[in-house]
């Protein structure tokens, strides 16, 4: 499966995460799990470069992150 098919899956566990109410993962194994999803999406590569997200070469990159940061966010600064 590629990060656009597990994409909500991987939201929900980053908000969960954020919450402090993850389910089947330690917050430990929560955030290897998170930060194994961003490299994939970020074609393996552990560092960003704004010039391969800006080109689109990250499929799924930036719409990962924003959807993640949507749902928390958003969250954060009202409550």
């Amino acid at each position: 499966m590629t990060i656009m098919e597990n994409m909500q899956e991987i939201v929900k566990l980053a908000v969960d995460n954020y919450k402090g109410q993850v389910e089947n993962y330690s917050t430990k194994q929560a955030n290897d799990v998170l930060r194994q999803a961003l490299i994939e999406a970020n074609n393996g590569k552990t560092s960003l470069s704004y010039k391969d997200v800006r080109n689109g070469s990250c499929n799924g990159l930036f719409a990962l992150v924003e959807e993640i940061l949507n749902n928390t966010i958003v969250e954060g600064l009202q409550g």
